[in-house]
C-alpha cells in the first residue's frame, strides 16, 4: 500500500513539473514571437472617403496582381476596414483562406461628412456648417493610434494583414517618419500599395514600402 502511494505521489509530481515546463515554454514562445504587419491600400473604386462603393474592374485587377506579388506570404491573422472596397480587397488577397478577417471601423478612411466626393476647388468654398461635418485631423489620428496601440499589445504571431485606405496609410507613415501631419496628404499611396512593419518598444517601424512615395519634409 505504501509502495503504491509513493508511486502515485511521484507520478503527480512529474505531471506538475511537465505542466510548469509547458507553461514556461508557451510564455517563452509568446515573448519571442515574430510579427510582420502588412498594411495594404484597397484597389481602385469610382469613389473615395467613407462612401461605400465596390472595387471597379481596374481595382479588382490591381489586387489580383498584388496577390501574385504576395503569393509566398501566408497570413496568420487579418484585419480590415469595414467598408466594402476593403473587404473585397481582403477576399481577393485571402483567396479562400481559412483566416477570418476581423472588421474594425477604426481602419476606415477619414470622413468628410457632407463634403464627401467634392473637388478641391469646391472644398475650398465650403461653408463653416459644411466643414463642421468633416472628421478633424485630431479625431482621425486618435482612432489610428488607438488601433496601433491595440495592435502593439497583441499576441499575434506571424504575418498579420491589415487592409485600409490611402489617407489612413499616409497619416500612419507621417507618424512613423516624423513628417508634419499637414504634409501627410502629399505622400503618394497607389491603389494596391503596401508597407511592411514591426513593433519595437511599442513603436511601429517600417521595413519595406511598395507603391508608396513619401512626402518630402519641409
Amino acid at each position: 500500500m505504501l509502495k503504491i502511494s509513493f508511486l502515485c505521489v511521484c507520478v503527480l509530481i512529474l505531471n506538475i513539473v511537465l505542466v510548469v515546463a509547458s507553461v514556461e515554454f508557451v510564455d517563452a514562445s509568446i515573448k519571442n514571437k515574430q510579427q510582420t504587419f502588412i498594411f495594404v491600400r484597397h484597389g481602385q473604386t469610382d469613389w473615395q472617403g467613407q462612401k461605400d462603393p465596390s472595387l471597379n474592374s481596374v481595382g479588382q485587377q490591381e489586387i489580383k496582381s498584388l496577390a501574385q506579388l504576395l503569393t509566398k506570404t501566408s497570413f496568420n491573422h487579418c484585419f480590415t476596414s469595414d467598408l466594402k472596397r476593403a473587404v473585397e480587397t481582403v477576399t481577393i488577397l485571402m483567396n479562400g483562406g481559412v483566416v477570418v478577417p476581423v472588421k474594425d471601423h477604426r481602419l476606415r478612411e477619414r470622413s468628410y461628412g457632407v463634403l464627401e466626393g467634392v473637388s478641391a476647388e469646391e472644398f475650398k468654398k465650403a461653408t463653416d456648417q459644411e466643414l463642421a461635418t468633416v472628421e478633424t485631423r485630431e479625431a482621425f489620428i486618435k482612432r489610428i493610434t488607438a488601433f496601433l496601440s491595440d495592435l502593439s499589445q497583441s499576441e499575434y504571431a506571424g504575418n498579420v494583414l491589415i487592409v485600409t485606405h490611402g489617407g489612413w496609410i499616409r497619416n500612419v507613415l507621417a507618424l512613423c517618419y516624423n513628417i508634419p501631419l499637414d504634409c501627410a496628404d502629399t505622400t503618394i499611396v497607389n491603389n494596391g500599395a503596401f508597407f511592411k512593419a514591426h513593433f519595437s518598444n511599442n513603436e511601429l517601424v517600417v521595413d519595406e514600402l511598395s507603391g508608396i512615395v513619401l512626402a518630402i519634409k519641409p
